[in-house]
């Protein structure tokens, strides 16, 4: 009669697979280890072909250029880019500081269709509120070096505040409220400045030249964020453009520094450091 012992040592336990399988790769690794194979190199490669399989990060814009979608690695990087279901080549799509540059798609004119368009969402915001492609949409380049302070009209968009108030492609803006710049980079600088300070709305004047004859401009702008949105922004919160981003965005409120939600629910300014006062002088000193 066989024992019970003889009788299972033919069966097949349910850990004997496992351990095979770990002995086997803990011999391939070794192998690869001796044969001088980068691990570390290995080790990325196969992170990101999971990655490509389980993590699918996207960014898309759909508007008259068309539809671009951007997918992301894990790292941020741009994976692959499609324009209207058509693959870009990788080399011209650019991803710098989180602006995002299409090379190669670009209006008759040669202006590219997607110039540094901000990916992240709180530089959206921000550009929003001061640039003129997203407040005026109006695209403007600076002048070559040499040639007077101003900014070129690049593109105008009919329906926006530059084409109501009757810019056209080849106007050149040399002032701002009255003020102009020594540089073109200055006056562009001052543009988007005296944008972001009309973010509850207002008037924008512009010194505009056409065919060689200077005329002003003025273009009502309507308000991006209403009153109350605004004053529930700490007073401390200065500059207009991080006040409209924090005013979009009210959970990030509550993780402000301490002292300055103190003085949020005070309503009062924050008061620079004083110096005590000094104390009275004893009797008889």
């Amino acid at each position: 009669m066989t024992s019970s012992r003889r009788a299972s040592s033919g069966e097949v336990r349910w850990w004997m697979p496992i351990v095979a399988l770990l002995g086997a790769t803990a011999a391939l690794v070794f192998a690869a280890w001796i044969g001088g194979v980068d691990m570390g190199a290995a080790g990325e490669r196969i992170a990101d072909r999971l990655d490509e399989t389980f993590h699918d990060s996207t960014w898309a814009i759909h508007d008259e250029r068309g539809e671009l979608v951007v997918h992301f690695d894990r790292h941020d990087r741009v994976r692959r880019a499609e324009h209207d279901g058509r693959t870009l080549p990788p080399e011209r799509v650019l991803l710098e500081d989180g602006y995002l540059t299409v090379l190669g798609l670009a209006y008759d004119d040669g202006e590219l269709l997607y110039w540094r368009l901000p990916v992240d969402w709180d530089d959206e915001l921000r550009e929003s509120c001061r640039n003129p492609r997203w407040r005026l949409l109006l695209r403007v380049h600076p002048r070559p070096e040499g040639e007077p302070a101003g900014l070129l009209c690049a593109r105008v968009a009919e329906d926006g505040a530059a084409g109501r108030a009757g810019l056209a492609v080849g106007d050149v803006l040399l002032a701002v409220d009255g003020q102009r710049a020594p540089t073109s980079a200055g006056l562009e600088e001052l543009l988007q400045r005296t944008l972001s300070g009309l973010a509850l709305g207002g008037t924008l004047k512009l010194t505009v030249e056409h065919d060689g004859v200077e005329r002003e401009v003025a273009l009502p702008l309507e308000p991006l964020v209403s009153r109350e949105e605004w004053d529930a922004v700490p007073a401390t919160i200065v500059d207009p453009v991080e006040r409209y981003a924090l005013s979009q965005q009210p959970w990030r409120l509550g993780h402000l520094e301490p002292d300055v939600q103190v003085q949020q629910d005070r309503h009062e300014p924050l008061a620079p450091d004083e110096p005590e006062p000094p104390s009275a002088p004893e009797p008889g000193g």
